[in-house]
């Protein structure tokens, strides 16, 4: 569709009867090349379709040089005449107009088109602002690497880098480089536990913070450490690892209350000892199978530990039982077996069943409901299931 096409005072056609005349053309066409009925009005709608869309077009992309806001209110209220002045989008209004859409489904089609930009551009806007993180991120450790290493070409690139996101960040670390003449023979306590205390999540943002106060040999201590967790590898076996155990690779990432939290530190314990086992290989010249190295230490380490979680909770639901023995079947002769965790949940489902259909039995009544259903869980639990 033409978006220019303009409506003259003096014109025999307005611009929807020229498109209707078009569309009549092409059906006689059609008709003349034998098509059925079906056909015709199969390629009729299509007509319509693509025209449709083609105006819907249009009166986005003229909408869009000026204000939406002021536009709407004039489409909704059907005044056309306001529209003369634009070809574009006075022909794309009627055209719509007349074929079933009311003004105020243009004006509604108008708005919907101009959130689903906005989004668009949102959305491409995190993307970008995640990709220049990322970027950033990188850049930080190759610049660090370059520091400790006094690799000036590097440091040049990766000064580059950092300086398209954040030209301050890269101002610092310049001037960082060029005082960097006299070389400590002993590191900082305090910057030492703060890097210890990092465990596996230890970066190179934190080295870079603490560089200044941290001997050469410690710097090529700790640049082996941050290089070993940033390895691509290394990070896909932490990931796996932590999935196996179904906890968070970050401890950040869980509540203070988190059951799990045990389980995390098992985690550390045997990401540290994956991470040693690599340096010494790197040291050696050796190979080293990641994924294979983690899981022997993952079946090591987390068998016995699930073994514990298990007893723990075993311990907890005979507890629960216990409960029961003293509060609801004292006195009688229907005591629970406190490791018979199977017998124990046949009875409290069955608990559960009369309560529901509010039958009090063994102390227990409609509102003990919740109660029972979750110890009805902890005996499941006890059970593996």
């Amino acid at each position: 569709m033409a978006e220019n096409a303009s409506v003259k005072p003096n014109a025999t056609a307005t611009f929807v009867e020229l498109v209707q005349m078009e569309k009549l053309e092409r059906l006689q066409q059609y008709a003349g090349a034998g098509m059925t009925a079906s056909q015709m009005t199969a390629a009729a709608n299509n007509f319509d379709k693509v025209r449709q869309e083609k105006a819907l077009k249009v009166l986005v992309d003229q909408a869009f040089t000026g204000k939406v806001s002021e536009l709407v209110p004039v489409i909704q209220a059907g005044n056309v005449k306001a529209l003369r002045g634009n070809n574009g989008l006075y022909n794309s209004v009627t055209y719509l107009h007349s074929i079933g859409m009311s003004f105020r489904d243009i004006a509604a089609e108008l708005q919907q088109r101009e959130m689903a930009e906005i989004n668009y551009q949102e959305a491409l806007d995190r993307e970008n602002n995640a990709i220049a993180e990322k970027n950033e991120t990188q850049f930080t450790g190759d610049a660090t690497r370059a520091m400790l290493g006094g690799d000036d070409g590097a440091f040049a690139v990766a000064i580059e880098g950092i300086g398209k996101t954040d030209r301050a960040k890269a101002a610092e670390l310049q001037k960082e480089y060029a005082e960097a003449g006299n070389d400590r023979l002993t590191s900082d306590s305090k910057a030492i536990d703060f890097l210890d205390g990092k465990g596996i999540e230890l970066s190179f943002g934190d080295l870079a913070k603490q560089r200044a106060l941290l001997s050469n040999a410690d710097q090529k201590k700790y640049l082996g450490i941050v290089n070993t967790y940033e390895d691509r590898e290394f990070q896909d076996v932490k990931a796996i690892i932590a999935g196996e155990m179904e906890i968070s690779v970050r401890i950040q990432d869980m509540a203070a209350d988190n059951k799990n939290l045990a389980r995390h530190r098992v985690f550390s314990k045997i990401i540290g000892k994956l991470q040693r086992q690599q340096m010494i290989a790197a040291r050696k010249g050796e190979n080293f199978d990641a994924l294979v190295a983690g899981d022997k230490l993952l079946k090591e380490m987390f068998t016995d530990h699930k073994e514990l979680e298990f007893k723990a909770v075993q311990s907890k639901a005979s507890g629960l039982i216990g409960g029961v023995n003293r509060v609801q079947l004292e006195g009688t002769d229907r005591l629970l077996e406190l490791t018979d965790y199977a017998a124990a949940q046949s009875y409290f489902e069955s608990i559960l069943s009369s309560i529901k259909n509010n039958t009090a039995i063994d102390r227990f009544t409609k509102d003990d409901i919740s109660y029972v259903e979750i110890l009805i869980d902890k005996m499941e639990e006890a059970q593996g299931q």
